[in-house]
């Protein structure tokens, strides 16, 4: 956002913050909203974009205590950070291109309360993924209700840059569907799937969690700790090649 919000249409209090709030560079977008019943946020429309290919959609963000910083591909939330005063962390999502134009949206929210809070995003990205080459840890029906967790044991070959690779029905529901991702006893993500926007509804979402893993055995949790997650496919792939189409 070196030179301000170009093509971006705003809702709410934003604006580009100076280049000491910036993760990088000269300026960041800045959103401030007063209670948890209000929401902000910039929007954009990114064409040229080739359907059904996948894409990834990248930011850094922070928040202010009690807020979100939500990353919304066409009106649907792909991923969300609660980083209250941790400083600048890095948040992407993946998305399949349903037509050649898409509307990213930065978005801001507070979890409750009515004090306040502010968003901060920086070096957004969108690139697209040009191979995904996988292999299946399962094409079964996994059911996860809270607290429920499933469990893969793999063989690494090489060693190198892997994702996983996560399939699941999305169903109805406010929020999100959170959990984690641990990989030998050690926490690598926390993990969120968006519901759907309207009950009787179901849709798909496929997220890619990039790991650095060793030759040798290893041992995959998907732990879920809130919501109900159906999982269609789980699988493994060999880290794509990306290409930068836009950055802001």
């Amino acid at each position: 956002f070196e030179t301000g919000l170009g093509l971006w249409e705003v809702k709410g209090d934003v604006e580009i913050a100076m280049a000491d709030k910036a993760h990088s560079g000269n300026g960041c977008i800045e959103i401030k909203i007063k209670n948890a019943a209000e929401s902000a946020g910039a929007s954009t429309i990114v064409s040229g974009l080739v359907p059904f290919a996948t894409y990834r959609l990248s930011a850094y963000v922070k928040t202010s205590f009690d807020g979100q910083a939500i990353l919304s591909v066409d009106g649907q939330a792909a991923v969300t950070a609660y980083n209250a005063n941790k400083g600048w962390i890095l948040r992407e999502c993946y998305f399949v291109a349903q037509s050649e134009a898409a509307t990213l949206s930065l978005l801001a929210a507070q979890l409750s309360g009515d004090s306040g809070c502010v968003a901060f995003f920086d070096d957004v990205r969108l690139e697209k993924i040009e191979d995904i080459q996988a292999q299946w840890l399962s094409e079964e029906i996994i059911q996860l209700e809270k607290r429920d967790e499933t469990v893969f044991n793999i063989s690494i070959d090489n060693q190198g840059d892997y994702a996983l690779i996560v399939t699941c029905l999305a169903t109805h529901r406010t929020g999100f569907i959170t959990g984690k991702l641990v990989v030998d006893d050690e926490l690598q993500y926390e993990v969120a799937f968006p519901g759907t926007a309207q009950k009787g509804q179901n849709g798909t979402n496929t997220q890619y969690f990039p790991l650095a893993l060793s030759k040798g055995e290893h041992e995959i949790q998907l732990i879920l700790e809130q919501g109900s997650l159906t999982i269609s496919q789980l699988g493994l792939g060999i880290w794509p090649v990306a290409c930068m189409l836009a950055e802001f």
